[in-house]
């Protein structure tokens, strides 16, 4: 998976591919979820679709099996509700897809921005 478009200039992607930003975003992800750690290995060049599998499969069974924990989780991420209603109101979507993306692109930006806000990435 490559990173969201507007995430995706060489400055930004270049500190996203790091391992040290790789394993805050694993970490930051894995937190918000109030999951037991996944097993991604941040050295792996295939990182993005590994986490996104991760993200993917919990969500999946959050929503089978809790599906009262997802307001929860949609608040920790800080994702737009009315871009999630929406997605899970639309039965010709992949609502989990979809969601996953969501997930994915507001943990990268919330892992960037803290670098930048800490003084560890300049723009």
């Amino acid at each position: 998976m490559q990173l969201p478009q507007h995430l995706s200039g060489n400055y930004l992607q270049n500190h996203l591919s790091t391992t040290e930003m790789r394993q805050q975003l694993l970490n930051q992800t894995i937190k918000d979820f109030g999951v037991e750690p996944w097993q991604v290995n941040t050295e792996s060049e295939d990182f993005f679709n590994l986490l996104e599998k991760e993200i993917y499969y919990t969500l999946q069974a959050i929503v089978e099996c809790q599906p009262q924990l997802l307001p929860n989780i949609i608040y920790r991420i800080d994702l737009n509700e009315k871009r999630v209603r929406e997605l899970l109101n639309n039965p010709d979507q992949d609502a989990i897809g979809g969601l996953t993306k969501m997930v994915l692109e507001r943990e990268m930006k919330k892992v960037f921005y803290k670098n930048v806000y800490s003084g560890k990435i300049k723009i």
